[in-house]
């Protein structure tokens, strides 16, 4: 039987999604942080035998300046759903279709909808996993000569590196972070508020941490770890420039394994790429991990009017408030006000 249940709220959710790969994305922890944050509308649509919540996906109807539109895993790196086949994917697909407005969902490229006639491939991505399966050391000898070389360099510098203990050190890296978005991508950053929720859900619970990298009295590398089911997830990082001749990137990504194996956690799951990023791809790749393909699939009603004089807008409106002569300050307001838009 298909019917819709509350993501943020089914005990059987819960159940169902406890060491599915990719749980992070799937959780009600993770997604009542975004619902907080963006105010977004969530729901869920799931295959039931009985009392048994088999299968299902969470989502988002959102209904704003850009249009109507379904969102499956709204501001998530990629929806796993567990034990998939074919025919639940169709009989949750026919009800995520019967609004009539575009679907849109990031899933592996081999997943059942990508059988799915009435859904394209719009765009691919690759997710990028290490097995933390030995010793750091022993990890290590996987690496390609450049890491070995910059982690290296990286630990005979003045580069100090450690664990966050409050907020005011994930507000120095926020900001780090906030430049990176702004001055090398021209992107609005995620409001602050999604960073101060992350911490409290999980830092502050024993189930990840922030790890950050200091040059004297100054952040200039780190990264945002959240754990669960025992896969330790890198999900957001950054890094000085003036620093990532020292090998500040590299480190991070080392200090991250560390911090997993001593946690217990099985992998370290370093996101998704984008397919038009290969440096960003490769940069993860010479650290040995195991790659999946991912696909964004997408289905348009025949009637559909895309709105897209207002993508239009918000791409103007990035450009402008991320030029130099913005202050800091209003480019974070505009992140704050105008992230939500992007889901």
């Amino acid at each position: 039987m298909i019917k819709h249940f509350n993501p943020l709220a089914t005990a059987q959710w819960q159940t169902a999604i406890e060491g599915c790969d990719g749980e992070l994305f799937l959780s009600p922890r993770w997604l009542n942080v975004l619902a907080d944050t963006f105010e977004l509308p969530l729901d869920g649509i799931g295959s039931w035998n009985g009392d048994e919540l088999v299968t299902g996906v969470p989502y988002s109807h959102v209904s704003d300046i850009c249009g109507d539109r379904i969102v499956v895993g709204p501001f998530s790196d990629f929806v796993l759903p567990p034990i998939m086949d074919g025919g639940s994917w169709s009989a949750l697909a026919d009800e995520l279709t019967s609004r009539s407005v575009p679907v849109a969902l990031m899933t592996a490229l081999d997943a059942p909808v990508a059988e799915d006639d009435r859904f394209k491939v719009s765009s691919t991505a690759v997710r990028q996993v290490i097995a933390l399966d030995g010793e750091i050391d022993e990890l290590s000898t996987r690496f390609s000569s450049m890491p070995k070389r910059m982690i290296k360099r990286s630990q005979q510098s003045d580069l100090e590196f450690g664990v966050a203990e409050s907020t005011s050190e994930l507000r120095e890296f926020y900001e780090l972070h906030r430049g990176v978005r702004r001055h090398k991508y021209n992107l609005l950053c995620q409001p602050y508020d999604l960073f101060e929720r992350l911490w409290n859900e999980y830092v502050s619970a024993g189930d990840g941490a922030l790890i950050i990298g200091r040059h004297d009295d100054r952040v200039v590398g780190g990264c945002l770890l959240l754990t669960v089911g025992g896969v330790a997830c890198y999900k957001y990082a950054a890094s000085d420039p003036e620093f990532r001749r020292e090998g500040v990137n590299h480190r991070v990504v080392y200090e991250a394994m560390s911090y997993g194996l001593e946690t217990g956690c099985s992998h370290l799951d370093l996101g998704r790429s984008s397919s038009d990023q290969p440096g960003l791809i490769d940069f993860k790749r010479r650290f040995g991990t195991i790659d999946t393909m991912l696909g964004r699939f997408t289905w348009t009603p025949d009637d559909h009017h895309p709105n897209d004089d207002a993508r239009a807008l918000l791409s103007q409106l990035t450009r402008m408030l991320t030029e130099p002569e913005v202050p800091d300050s209003t480019t974070e307001k505009a992140g704050a006000l105008l992230y939500r838009y992007f889901v």
